[in-house]
């Protein structure tokens, strides 16, 4: 294994990212026996063999006591798949080469040719036969967002596993001294934020601007339920609350003291963490091959993940399926690597990739009441609407102790009545395997579709 760009010259693949994607690109080569005799590098800016990021915002901040709280090397990939732990001596039994603390500084894409940086080293060319882009998507900062006073202390964002290590010891080490930490955003990281953050016995604060919890996602019925738990766990929330600038301690004017909101309040805070969203990273090769149509972002793929240059792959998060998708979620990173790794082993171009985007939650899974929910299917409301069925009443009246029962949302079409998503809460494995093929199948709605 190298730690930089030091191995020679030239390789047959190079993957330029070390999260998920990048890790499943490796065992299907490996799987595949493609690997076998090629030399095959991957390009990580970070320290650390590729790990199951999704570990970072649920297992990795359980409360001290926990159970179980995920840490390295217990996540590497690919191990949320069923697969072997990649840890580093992996990677050197198959002869891969990672170049871990290693960025990729420019493409030459017609010379097949990428410039490389190791940390506390001169830049360096490698050459390639194939390019994989794995380079997924960055946590927006305060800064991103023009918050004031974006560079104080104890503020952090969740996306690698050295910003979650670094805040978690933060936290630890601050434990008997921190009491209010409040969680920047309202969605899918602010939310599993605030449920672990809520167990280590600090006074949870999330403050958004929407009107209630998920909003791209969740009826106003369904974030209901949520926020009613949220509150009997202690969390605090902030609906409507724009923040727009951080506030330094009085006792030290280098760390955070709290929150500046649009209406002028300020909220304490021992420590602020910011869960806004992510910015699709494509400036390594944006002007070597197509990117995703409109809005869209990242790089255009067809269905072997190939983008407009034939030695050029994209997955995870940075691909637009067909330019005109993505994905950011965990599922679509492994599928997709696989895809990519599948038709380059194999020398052939791919069957229609009919992806059905799924995603899921596991929120104060710590306790003996967790929340946990699946998606599955298309959550665009153009044309649909979305039905709530379920035990929806019974779990808006569950206090913070008990188990909050089963219910969904359904996303129906509105023509034909059929279902194109569906979200289901605490729910058995049948059930969640009965939401999934109703979608894939474009079942009719019904309310009792999951009893």
């Amino acid at each position: 294994m190298s730690t930089s760009a030091d191995s020679g010259d030239h390789y047959d693949l190079v993957c330029v990212g070390g999260g998920n994607a990048a890790g499943y690109l490796a065992k299907t080569l490996v799987d595949l026996d493609w690997a076998e005799g090629k030399k095959v590098a991957i390009v990580s800016g970070e320290p650390v063999a590729p790990y199951e990021r999704p570990a970072l915002s649920k297992a990795f901040l359980h409360p001290p006591g926990a159970k179980v709280r995920a840490r390295l090397p217990g996540f590497h990939t690919s191990v949320g798949g069923g697969g072997d732990r990649q840890t580093p001596e992996w990677y050197d039994e198959h002869k891969i080469d990672l170049m871990l603390s290693t960025m990729a500084v420019s493409l030459d894409a017609g010379a097949g040719k990428l410039t490389v940086q190791g940390a506390g080293q001169s830049e360096r060319a490698i050459s390639f036969d194939k390019l994989v882009l794995a380079t997924g998507a960055k946590a927006l900062t305060p800064a991103d967002i023009k918050t004031e006073n974006p560079d104080l202390g104890n503020v952090f964002t969740i996306r690698e596993e050295a910003e979650a290590l670094e805040m978690v010891q933060t936290l630890e080490a601050n434990q008997d001294n921190f009491k209010d930490i409040i969680i920047v955003g309202g969605g899918y990281i602010g939310m599993e934020t605030a449920a672990a953050f809520s167990g280590w016995g600090f006074n949870v604060t999330m403050a958004f601007p929407e009107k209630h919890l998920m909003q791209r996602l969740f009826p106003e019925s369904v974030a209901e339920v949520f926020e009613n738990y949220f509150s009997a766990k202690g969390i605090k929330l902030m609906k409507e609350s724009m923040v727009t600038g951080l506030v330094p301690s009085e006792s030290d004017n280098s760390a955070v003291g709290g929150v500046k909101l649009k209406s002028g309040d300020v909220v304490n805070a021992d420590a602020v963490i910011f869960g806004v969203g992510s910015r699709v990273d494509t400036s390594l090769a944006e002007s070597a091959v197509k990117l995703g149509e409109g809005r869209t972002g990242g790089y255009a793929v067809d269905d072997s993940m190939r983008t407009s240059n034939d030695k050029i792959y994209a997955i995870g998060d940075v691909a637009a399926l067909n330019g005109k998708s993505r994905y950011e979620h965990v599922d679509f990173c492994r599928k997709s690597a696989a895809q990519a790794a599948t038709a380059i082993a194999e020398g052939r171009d791919m069957p229609k990739m009919d992806y059905l985007p799924y995603f899921y939650s596991r929120l104060f899974e710590y306790t003996e009441t967790p929340l946990i929910f699946q998606f599955y299917g298309d959550s665009s409301t153009d044309g649909a609407s979305i039905e709530v069925f379920g035990n929806v009443d019974a779990a808006m009246e569950t206090s913070g102790n008990d188990k909050v029962p089963g219910f969904g949302a359904a996303w129906v079409d509105a023509s034909t009545q059929t279902v194109r998503g569906l979200m289901y809460c605490n729910g058995t494995p049948e059930q969640y395997d009965t939401a999934k093929n109703a979608v894939l199948t474009s079942a009719k709605f019904s309310p009792t579709m999951l009893d």
